[in-house]
């Protein structure tokens, strides 16, 4: 998640997303040095998180993503909720 003004930006939350052949392959998490409870999650989880994070961070504004992110109804809910375009 980034913040952008009109002199500046600024990344506010950066997380790794893992696929689900990667979950399941405990030596390529090892070798990868992924942590015991980095467990597969779909990519909406991540978002609707830190879409509710997102107004201790920065003022609510434009949200921006994948055209997929937004087809699950949770996620644009979550966007609705947090009064950002």
């Amino acid at each position: 998640m980034g913040y952008g003004a009109r002199h500046t930006q600024a990344v506010l939350d950066c997380r790794v997303s893992l696929p689900a052949a990667w979950a399941r392959d405990e030596p390529r998490r090892q070798a990868g040095h992924v942590p015991a409870n980095g467990a597969y999650r779909t990519r909406h989880e991540p978002c609707r998180e830190r879409l509710a994070l997102g107004g201790a961070q920065g003022p609510p504004g434009w949200v921006t993503g994948a055209a997929a992110l937004g087809r699950p109804t949770g996620v644009r809910q979550a966007v609705r909720e947090r009064g950002a375009r």
